[in-house]
C-alpha cells in the first residue's frame, strides 16, 4: 500500500449492504478516516434479483424504484449519523462487477467491509469480501466483526501475524498501535511443537493439518479483538484462515 501524500489523502472506501452490521463498519471506516485525515466514500451494492419479486416488467421497475427511495433514504441517514460528510453511493447490478469496479475508480488505500456470516439460503457478504480479496489492488482490507469493539475508535487487544518479511503494518501502524490495549505476535513454523510461547507475547504453533485451527482457537483463547496480517504475507496467507478467524482482521497489502 502506497503512502498517501498530502495531496493526495489517503482514500477509504467501505461496502455496505444495510445489514446490521453496517453501522459497525461505517463507524471503523470514519473513524479510520478521521485519524489518517483521509477522506471516506460508501458504497452500497444491490443485485436487483434481490429487490424485484414480480415477472411483470412494469411491476418490476416499480419494485427497483421504491427499494432505490428506501434504500437511499437509510444509507443517507446512517451516513449522517455515523459518518457526517462522507460520500455515498448506491448502485445496482452485479455484486462482483460493480465492486471491482468502485475499486478501479476510486482507488483506494483501504477497503473496510463487514464479515461475512451464514445465513439461511447463502452467505451474507461473501461475494462483497471474495471479489475485495481476488481484486487486482494494492489496497489494504479490514474486515469488521459486529461481535467484535470496532477498530479505530476503541482500544484493542491486537494479534499480528508475524513471519521473515517482519510486523509492517503500513499507514495503519500508528492507528493501531496507538488504539491497542497489547500486542500479541503469531506465528506458523515448521518443526515447533504444537504451541511455544518463544517470547513474551509471541506464540509458535507447528506448521501442518491443524496448524491453522490451533492459531485460530488461540485467538479466542487470549481475546485478540484485530487479527493483522502484515505487508508481505499475503502471497503465503492461506485465506481460509481469515474465514475462520473469529475477530477483525486487517489484511495489509
Amino acid at each position: 500500500m502506497g503512502q498517501p501524500t498530502n495531496a493526495s489523502p489517503c482514500a477509504i472506501l467501505a461496502f455496505v449492504d444495510l445489514s446490521p452490521q453496517t453501522i459497525n463498519v461505517i463507524t471503523a471506516a470514519h473513524a479510520i478516516a478521521k485519524q489518517l485525515n483521509g477522506t471516506l466514500k460508501a458504497v452500497c451494492v444491490k443485485a436487483p434479483l434481490s429487490v424485484i419479486k414480480q415477472e411483470n416488467q412494469f411491476s418490476a421497475k416499480k419494485e427497483l424504484f421504491q427499494d432505490l427511495r428506501t434504500t437511499q433514504s437509510r444509507l443517507e441517514a446512517l451516513i449522517q449519523e455515523y459518518a457526517p460528510g462522507a460520500e455515498y453511493e448506491l448502485v445496482y447490478g452485479n455484486v462482483k462487477s460493480n465492486v471491482l469496479e468502485a475499486m478501479a475508480k476510486n482507488h483506494p488505500d483501504i477497503v473496510v467491509l463487514g464479515k461475512r456470516y451464514r445465513i439461511l439460503g447463502g452467505i451474507l457478504g461473501g461475494r462483497i469480501t471474495d471479489a475485495v480479496l481476488n481484486a487486482n489492488s494494492t489496497a489494504s482490507v479490514l474486515i469488521v466483526d459486529a461481535s467484535q469493539p470496532i477498530p479505530g475508535s476503541e482500544k484493542l487487544s491486537l494479534g499480528v501475524l508475524k513471519g521473515e518479511t517482519g510486523t509492517e503494518l503500513g499507514i495503519l501502524e500508528k492507528v493501531f498501535h496507538q488504539n491497542s490495549e497489547q500486542v500479541r505476535y503469531f506465528s506458523i513454523e515448521d518443526g515447533a511443537s504444537t504451541l511455544s510461547e518463544r517470547e513474551q507475547n509471541h506464540f509458535v504453533f507447528s506448521s501442518g493439518s491443524n496448524a491453522i485451527d490451533n492459531l485460530v482457537e488461540y485467538t479466542v483463547k487470549t481475546n485478540t479483538q484485530l487479527f493483522c496480517i502484515p505487508k508481505g504475507m499475503e502471497a503465503g496467507f492461506p485465506k481460509r484462515m481469515l474465514h475462520k478467524l473469529k475477530t477483525n482482521v486487517l489484511l495489509v497489502r
